[in-house]
C-alpha cells in the first residue's frame, strides 16, 4: 500500500493515521507461503507475507478482527501464523485464540481519549475454523469466535393453511414430509 502516490489514495491513508482508532477485518493469513490449503477456503485462498504487518502499521490501522470466512484458508497453522505476526507487530485483534473464551476475548487499545474495545466474530465460516470450549476434562480448540443465529417465522393459522396450500399444489411436498408446522397459541 505505501508504494502507491496518489493524492486521493494518500489522502485517505492519512485520515486514517490520524485516527485515534482505525479498524480493519483483516481478511487473510500471514506466511511465507509455505503452507498447503486448507480443502475448504473461504472462495479464495487469501494470504499475504509477514511485511504485511509494517504496511498495515504504515496505514495507520491499529485494531484489526481476524474472524473471517478466511481465518482457515491455510488450516490452524495458517491462523497461528497470523496471530504470533499480529503480536510480534504489536497489532491488536480479536476474533480468534487458542480456544473459544480467547476468541471471544476482546482486545483493547488506548488512546490520547480513552480506552477502545474491540470484540470480533464471524457469521459465515468454514467447516471446523470455530474455536472450541476449554473444559477441565477437555483441552479447547483453537479458531475464531463464531457468530450462529437461526431464524424462526410464526405465522398465523390462515397463512400456514395458505403456505401448505402452496406446497401441494407445486408438487414440491411429494414424498416428503412438509417442513412447516404450526406453532400452537398459548
Amino acid at each position: 500500500m505505501s508504494v502507491y502516490d496518489d493524492p486521493g489514495y494518500s489522502e485517505l491513508f492519512a485520515d486514517i493515521r490520524n485516527a485515534d482508532a482505525a479498524f480493519t477485518n483483516f481478511e487473510t493469513l500471514i506466511h511465507n507461503y509455505e503452507l498447503p490449503g486448507n480443502a475448504f477456503s473461504g472462495g479464495a485462498y487469501q494470504t499475504s507475507p509477514p511485511w504485511i504487518t509494517e504496511e498495515l502499521k504504515w496505514a495507520g490501522f491499529n485494531l484489526l478482527s481476524v474472524a473471517n470466512n478466511h481465518s482457515f484458508d491455510f488450516g490452524l497453522r495458517g491462523l497461528r501464523s497470523t496471530l504470533h505476526a499480529l503480536e510480534a507487530s504489536r497489532l491488536q485483534y480479536a476474533g480468534a485464540g487458542e480456544n473459544l473464551a480467547l476468541a471471544r476475548t476482546p482486545t483493547y487499545l488506548d488512546t490520547k481519549h480513552g480506552r477502545v474495545a474491540l470484540v470480533a466474530c464471524a457469521s459465515t465460516f468454514t467447516p471446523r475454523s470455530q474455536a472450541g470450549e476449554h473444559r477441565p476434562d477437555l483441552r479447547g480448540r483453537p479458531g475464531i469466535s463464531p457468530l450462529r443465529f437461526i431464524s424462526t417465522y410464526t405465522v398465523d393459522k390462515n397463512s400456514l393453511d395458505g403456505l401448505r396450500q402452496a406446497i401441494a399444489g407445486s408438487g414440491s411436498g411429494e414424498g416428503r414430509r412438509a417442513s412447516i408446522s404450526r406453532q400452537r397459541q398459548q
